[in-house]
């Protein structure tokens, strides 16, 4: 094997030389093959691998090795489990196809993967090429159990959120209008908080209520029966409450009991279900809604 030496000048140059007991040597530099690889031939093409053994040749179509054709610019990466496009991020699970609930996971572009999990492009909310701040939505928003919340910091510095479009899901115990000295409002969504379980509850509106009837949800009052609950209408009129001239104005922002100040009502009951007014001092639940 001395035959060798000069063929591997180049690469001996680059090694950890040692003059430890090596397999052979040219009188004055000794090779360690622990660090430098030993073989007769390996076939053209080969890659030389370390093994506890010593050292073998490699055909590198037996080994699983990602590919790339760019990895500067990533133009087309691919591994074993994701196919990944410098364009579009990613389509999760392979390029073929990919569960909807993986695309949330790797912002995928339904547009530019071939399938994602039966569903088409027109089914996903994408940006607006257009203009960066909208989205694109072809169809209806459909949130199931789920609901649209707006979310802010109190006065006090909590944090607060609240269900929009909401419907009909109990009262609170029963109180005259003057829920706060101030602050009436967020008092009364507080109330329907805990009436409800729900962070995001709030008293109703006349908007919700209506809503809620026309869906059949069940508005009857806690006994199954017929009763009178507050609820927001947002304006101030003056009108006939109890044969009396009144100011209704939500018992003033839900600030007073005063009997000359008149608050909007909603009528609970099985078919029965219909706005009304009262006097402030009158003692009725909250109307709640999430």
């Amino acid at each position: 094997m001395r035959t060798l030496l000069p063929s591997l000048t180049l690469l001996l140059t680059a090694c950890t030389l040692s003059t430890a007991a090596a397999p052979f040597s040219d009188g004055g530099t000794s090779v360690d093959p622990a660090t430098t690889p030993v073989l007769a031939s390996c076939p053209s093409g080969s890659l030389v691998r370390k093994t506890s053994a010593g050292w073998d040749c490699v055909d590198p179509s037996t080994l699983s090795v990602s590919s790339a054709t760019s990895a500067t610019n990533a133009e087309a990466v691919q591994t074993a489990t994701y196919a990944l496009d410098a364009g579009y991020a990613a389509s999760a699970g392979s390029a073929a196809s990919a569960a909807s609930a993986q695309v949330a996971s790797y912002a995928a572009d339904a547009g530019n993967a071939l399938t994602l999990g039966g569903l088409a492009a027109n089914q996903f909310l994408r940006a607006d090429p257009s203009n960066a701040n909208e989205v694109d939505m072809p169809g209806n928003l459909q949130l199931a159990g789920n609901r649209l919340l707006a979310t802010a910091v109190r006065v006090d510095g909590g944090a607060v959120e609240m269900s929009l479009n909401a419907l009909y899901c109990g009262v609170s115990a029963p109180t005259n209008g003057q829920l706060a000295s101030i602050y009436g409002f967020a008092t009364a969504k507080a109330l329907c908080e805990s009436a409800c379980g729900k962070a995001y509850a709030h008293m109703c509106d006349v908007t919700e209520m209506l809503r809620s009837a026309q869906m059949g949800i069940s508005m009857n009052a806690p006994d199954g029966g017929y009763a009178e609950a507050w609820v927001n209408s947002g304006i101030s009129t003056l009108q006939t409450v109890a044969g009396q001239p009144t100011e209704t104005n939500d018992c003033g922002g839900w600030t007073s009991a005063n009997s000359s100040i008149g608050g909007a009502m909603w009528q609970l009951g099985p078919g029965g279900n219909y706005a009304d007014l009262q006097s402030c001092n009158s003692l009725l639940p909250i109307a709640c809604c999430e």
